[in-house]
């Protein structure tokens, strides 16, 4: 239909923060000398990598934390935190995700943004002291940050003042969200050796004849499904097992599924899923569609093993084609109670190719996980029992989303190089438009040449040489030559 232009598309390597609105950071590091206290899973780790998990509120995650001991009263850790692309910061609140075991209740934060020489203020955050992880927060209002002082942003967590002999202050999650105004992208630009920035001149429009356009604003399309158990077989336990594999998407909720086998001279042998597309330990959910790329799949495990008297491996493993690989390594010693190993694993492999080869395809959707499974080996000749309980396995694949929002607006006026819109100002929404002379207001789009002839200008200014396969004939807008050329190299 000439007199509307329908958008809808992909432009995903176009930066755009908006007008302004609300923004995210994380810790990416710890201030020099200012890391005090005394816990922290993994142990050793960096504490920023302990607390920084991709987690907002009110989702929750447990599987590291930092944490103020005895001895620790008082005690500071210091992180610096990443930024964003901002022209004014008017507000920063400080989410954490905490546990408080029998501490005083007067954990404090503060920021600042001179290496500490001043800051917002220490400020007290009341926590609860409960056996469960809580969300707090405080908010520092009006600030008035500009873009190199939220650069140098640091965020200061200080210990309860009395913690007594085995209590501990604990933090599994930090990050800071912000109210700030961002700035506008600046167009993209290609220089050649020399330093001379590529033009392009047009020598011919199109003003004859309908116009389409295709865009999409891409810029946050990956999205997750998580895959849970569905089922459960095992070779070689004594007894059947018991359990309900559903219940394992939730960690430390009292469900778990048990099984166990005893050893009298022979080797352990017991196998937890055989990995067949038939049977063992299935997990699956909604389908995705394998037109889709896929960026990440994460497996997230809790297992409990417990033998009296033996010793051996528990080998946690997950299926790509054919082959078995190794997850989790966890040695079981002879102890009197269960002993529990938890951690997420993420998929090595981060291409779409690869990724598929850890899932099943029905029809043409990716269905399930290949396979995983959990297998004993002995390395002691103790005739002895061992028993296994798991408590969590589920995992989260990352993949492409339709995440497109179509607009459909009314061409009121066009020229040699430009569509009219009045409704639009093409600013707003990342694309650089032009305005009339006499209003300014940014309604005109821009046309450019047709694909094949900006590749060619390209390759020629850039001296970067193109092999071009296509003769394709449709036009783009000229602000995004440039990225006609990243997408089609």
């Amino acid at each position: 239909n000439k007199n509307y232009i329908y958008a809808q598309g992909k432009v995903k390597t176009v930066p755009f923060s908006g007008a302004g609105g609300a923004g995210f950071i994380r810790p990416d590091g710890e201030a020099a000398g200012l890391i005090n206290w005394a816990g922290e899973e993994p142990n050793a780790a960096d504490h920023d990598t302990c607390i920084d998990n991709d987690v907002r509120f009110p989702d929750t995650n447990k599987t590291d934390w930092i944490q103020a001991e005895s001895l620790d009263d008082s005690d500071i850790d210091v992180f610096e935190m990443g930024t964003l692309t901002a022209t004014s910061v008017e507000g920063v609140t400080v989410h954490l995700y905490v546990y408080r075991n029998g501490t005083s209740d007067d954990f404090k934060v503060d920021i600042s943004i001179d290496d500490w020489g001043t800051s917002e203020g220490l400020q007290t955050i009341n926590t609860t002291d409960t056996t469960n992880g809580e969300w707090v927060s405080y908010t520092y209002s009006a600030v008035g940050y500009n873009q190199a002082q939220l650069s140098n942003l640091e965020v200061k967590l200080k210990a309860p003042t009395n913690i007594p002999v085995s209590k501990f202050f604990r933090v599994y999650i930090m990050y800071v969200e912000l109210s700030y105004t961002g700035a506008l992208p600046t167009a993209l630009g290609l220089t050649d050796d020399d330093g001379v920035v590529f033009t392009w001149n047009p020598n011919e429009w199109v003003n004859d004849q309908d116009v389409g356009l295709l865009i999409v604003d891409n810029t946050n399309n990956i999205t997750s499904k998580t895959y849970n158990c569905t089922n459960i077989d095992v070779w070689g336990e004594d007894v059947a097992a018991t359990g309900n594999c559903a219940s394992l998407d939730t960690i430390n909720d009292g469900d778990v599924f048990y099984c166990y086998q005893t050893k009298n001279g022979a080797s352990y042998n017991m196998n937890i899923g055989d990995g067949t597309e038939t049977g063992g330990m299935i997990l699956g959910g909604d389908n995705i569609d394998t037109d889709q790329k896929l960026h990440k799949i994460e497996l997230l495990y809790n297992i409990g093993l417990y033998s009296p008297n033996g010793y051996g491996t528990a080998i946690i493993e997950i299926k790509k084609d054919a082959a078995w690989i190794e997850v989790a390594h966890i040695n079981i010693y002879a102890i009197g109670r269960y002993a529990y190993h938890f951690g997420t694993f993420t998929i090595p492999d981060n291409t779409d190719i690869e990724l598929a080869k850890y899932l099943t395809v029905d029809g043409a959707n990716y269905d399930e996980l290949k396979g995983v499974r959990v297998r004993l080996e002995d390395w002691a000749t103790v005739s002895s029992t061992v028993y296994v309980r798991l408590d969590r396995m589920y995992a989260i694949v990352y993949h492409d989303a339709y995440d497109i929002v179509p607009i459909m607006e009314q061409i009121d006026d066009n020229g040699a190089s430009w569509i009219g819109v009045d409704s639009q100002t093409w600013a707003n929404s990342g694309v650089i438009g032009e305005s009339e002379e006499d209003e300014g207001d940014g309604d005109r789009f821009k046309i450019g040449e047709n694909t094949t002839q900006i590749l060619a200008d390209v390759s020629i200014a850039s001296e970067v040489e193109i092999n071009l396969q296509t003769t394709l004939s449709k036009y783009i807008a000229l602000w995004f030559c440039i990225i006609t050329y990243f997408c089609f190299c």
